[in-house]
């Protein structure tokens, strides 16, 4: 068996598997993390992080650091056969106009995590590449091959494959990784500086009959990622694209005048696109990221998908591991995650599809309906949520549940953001700082006319069963502030209502929120079997109360 100090193995250590080894180490969980190249990328490669990806860094504690670093991508300008069609806010999710994605290089990304893992105490161990992997019933060997040619057999009680689209894990359990290549295209790119007509800060889409153009701002001061898909003149070339070739292609699609300058990074490839039938094999073996889902590069999605398996299955894990909750919690991994890859594969192969290669119906229809239908708000507000990946949900899962005639947020549902005050000195905060930390959270909304008083006492029982694995709020948007017996119930203030607006609710409801920041359990406060049954599945009560 794995010893305390290695109950995971992580394969990869880009953003992907440095998000599952820090998110293990908060549970306290002894982790190790290898991956085969000498050192981080030295470029900026996966360039945005979105909403649900920087609520994600909220959760760790590193949001300062992506917000000091990062970019706010405010706007998006749609283009299409020479016509612009409109121009949509990415930032306002959740109307808080605070909320929307980041420009950041992944090379700052990488660096961000590998200083956060330090602090938890966690090294990558770079140049390691694992060779082979097994499992049986009781643990996981991995051999392992070091810089100078010595090989290892290292056990641990889980492997998670975060190694990318060769994954070995995949590969070893034989997992089906089906889709198929893009042929005739190909993508250049550059990071330059871009003297031309455009507005600092925004950014762009050209979408040109053959040949999609982006420009995406890294800094609002003339930095842009630049990226074109076209028509593949020779599969054979893999050499990088020039300065002056970049040039001409902004020249030709965007501003006659155009120049490009100080490029950081100039990048020819080729894409594919691929969806693993299954992200587990077995009892102790996992893929997450590249290793489970490969795909054309529109809309900035797939580091962040990466990292939100990192997020769904670390918490988990944890559980298990630490003696929290039952094994069977591991089966949710990939009922909830690989769905969400297929739904990835399809909502960008379907838009590069139609954005680069539009046939004569699509463009007739860009023409006639294109700029009256992106500016709808309906429209613009989902397109935005779709991005920004606040639409993604659990509905209809096995830890997904809604009772009491439920509307407005649901089981399986990501979590609302709203203001709140907290404590005596009336602090302002928001739901979402709550949830911070390793733990379940219990939002007890009292409703219209709920009693505080008789909330505080169930959520008090809900926290002497399970100890600090929950955390339980009373939500009242009566002025009174304490704290129940339990110590780790406390009352809050929902100013406004813009709690209980923002979840749909208008009676007493429990709003039982998962490690990951969506919803486990909604129902009355009063469903006293609806709770206890819900809680049983996900949660093993702490000892003393078993004693007792």
């Amino acid at each position: 068996m794995a010893n305390d100090a290695n109950q995971v193995m992580i394969i990869g250590a880009g953003p992907v598997g440095m998000t599952m080894a820090a998110h293990l180490a908060r549970f306290g969980v002894g982790v190790r993390i290898v991956d085969k190249r000498a050192g981080p990328v030295e470029h900026s490669h996966a360039s945005v992080v979105h909403t649900r990806t920087r609520e994600m860094f909220d959760a760790m504690g590193i949001a300062e650091d992506f917000n000091a670093q990062g970019h706010r991508f405010e706007e998006l300008s749609f283009h299409a056969l020479g016509r612009h069609l409109a121009t949509v806010r990415l930032f306002g999710v959740d109307g808080d106009q605070d909320r929307g994605p980041l420009d950041i290089g992944q090379d700052k990304t990488e660096r961000i995590l590998i200083a956060h893992l330090a602090a938890l105490g966690v090294v990558v161990e770079r140049p390691v590449e694992a060779v082979a992997v097994e499992q049986d019933a009781g643990s996981c060997r991995v051999t392992l091959r070091h810089p100078d040619g010595r090989e290892e057999i290292a056990e641990a009680a889980y492997v998670c494959g975060c190694e990318g689209s060769n994954s070995i894990v995949r590969k070893t359990a034989d997992i089906p990784f089906e889709g198929e290549r893009y042929t005739g295209f190909e993508f250049v790119q550059t990071d330059a500086r871009v003297h031309a007509s455009l507005v600092p800060g925004r950014g762009y889409v050209f979408i040109n009959h053959d040949r999609f153009l982006g420009l995406f701002p890294f800094d609002g001061k003339g930095l842009y990622r630049v990226l074109c898909a076209r028509p593949d003149q020779d599969a054979t070339d893999t050499s990088d694209p020039t300065l002056l070739e970049m040039e001409n292609i902004v020249r030709d699609v965007v501003d006659p005048q155009a120049t490009l300058s100080d490029p950081l990074w100039l990048n020819r490839f080729r894409t594919q696109h691929r969806v693993a039938g299954a992200f587990r094999a077995g009892a102790r073996m996992f893929i997450a990221g590249d290793a489970g889902h490969v795909h054309v590069p529109v809309a900035g999605q797939g580091m962040n998908t990466g990292m939100q398996d990192a997020f769904n299955l670390s918490w988990k894990l944890a559980s298990v591991i630490r003696g929290w909750a039952p094994a069977s919690l591991l089966d949710s991994y990939d009922a909830e995650r690989q769905p969400k890859a297929e739904r990835l594969i399809n909502f960008t192969d379907g838009g590069f599809r139609r954005l680069v290669t539009p046939n004569a119906a699509t463009e007739a229809a860009i023409r006639l309906l294109g700029a009256s239908f992106l500016n709808t708000t309906r429209v613009q507000d989902r397109l935005r949520a779709a991005v920004e990946e606040v639409d993604l949900h659990y509905r209809g899962g096995a830890l997904a549940e809604s009772y009491d005639g439920s509307g407005g947020v649901l089981g399986g549902d990501r979590v609302p953001d709203a203001q709140v005050v907290r404590g005596p000195g009336r602090r302002a905060s928001r739901i979402q700082q709550l949830f911070r930390g390793t733990h379940w959270t219990a939002l007890f909304l009292a409703g219209k006319r709920g009693d505080a008083h008789d909330l505080i006492d169930i959520a008090d029982e809900l926290v002497g069963i399970y100890g600090e694995r929950i955390k339980a709020f009373v939500i009242t948007p009566t002025l009174c502030f304490g704290n129940g017996d339990a110590a780790l119930v406390e009352l809050v203030h929902d100013v406004d209502d813009e709690a209980h607006h923002a979840f749909g609710v208008s009676d007493p409801t429990l709003i039982l929120v998962r490690p990951d920041w969506y919803v486990g359990l909604r129902c009355s406060a009063h469903n006293a079997s609806a709770i206890e049954n819900y809680l049983a599945k996900v949660l093993i009560a702490t000892p003393s109360a078993v004693a007792a």
